[in-house]
């Protein structure tokens, strides 16, 4: 009690004891995406796609990828950029086994799960975690920040369109690591890796994962629902990996 241990994120005391390894400073650094990004993805965007689409209409961003063709979901939400301190957290609740990040990291994705529940008038939203394979992990990530989510939505009272339903989504097979492959490899990867088990038409359905980096996995999962008759899918993850290439953001303002 009287040495509660080092934040494994900065390495500098904590004050108290806790069950999470992690100072208040490093949990309370982590902000919320704010720059600019593309209304369908959430890619920042660079400065003359935001004058393409008009500065002030924020609804009307889109990158190029998007431009050139739309996802087949209806939006991606992340909470913020997949860098610093939020990058930190998701790597030691994925990779460490520290488990109990699943409840601060769960707070900050039932902010964007509301984000959600603002964009559509779907009755219920039935809440899917990206599945794992097998025995691979012995914990799904996003599955225990999805339910930690929820969790802190029935707390507020706010829970009440939303359901859990990780179940119906499994994936049928093992796919290498993703971190290693170019966009065209991860999206050649994750063909075919998952399938529907159970009734999802007429769903609106929402895929959780901690990290949208190309949005490979995000596409095959929302295809996957989509041809087992999901009229609906929006995409949130806690965190998403931004380009480096945009800059010059000035003062820009789209409300």
């Amino acid at each position: 009690m009287l040495a509660p241990g080092e934040c494994q994120v900065c390495g500098g005391g904590l004050l108290d004891l806790s069950r999470v390894a992690v100072c208040e400073r490093c949990l309370e650094s982590v902000r919320p995406e704010t720059l600019p990004c593309c209304h369908l993805c959430g890619e920042r965007c660079a400065v003359e796609e935001i004058a393409g689409a008009g500065f002030g209409r924020a609804a009307d961003l889109r990158c190029e990828a998007c431009s050139a063709e739309a996802p087949g979901f209806a939006r991606a939400f992340a909470f913020g950029p997949y860098s610093g301190n939020l990058r930190a957290l998701i790597r030691l609740h994925k990779f460490e086994g520290t488990q109990e990040l699943a409840v601060p990291l769960g707070a900050r994705l039932a902010t964007v799960l509301r984000s959600v529940a603002a964009e559509t008038e779907a009755p219920v939203l039935h809440v899917v975690a990206v599945p794992l394979f097998g025995s691979r992990r012995r914990y799904n990530q996003s599955e225990q920040m999805a339910d930690a989510a929820l969790r802190e939505l029935r707390r507020s009272g706010e829970a009440g369109r939303f359901l859990a339903a990780h179940r119906v989504l499994r994936r049928v097979r093992a796919t290498e690591s993703q971190s290693h492959l170019t966009p065209a490899q991860r999206k050649k990867n994750v063909r075919g890796a998952f399938a529907v088990r159970g009734d999802v038409i007429g769903w609106t359905a929402v895929v959780v994962d901690d990290v949208y980096t190309t949005g490979a996995t995000a596409a095959e999962c929302t295809r996957t629902l989509r041809e087992a008759g999901a009229a609906n899918v929006y995409v949130v993850t806690l965190a998403r990996t931004q380009p480096e290439r945009v800059e010059r953001w000035g003062a820009l303002d789209l409300g």
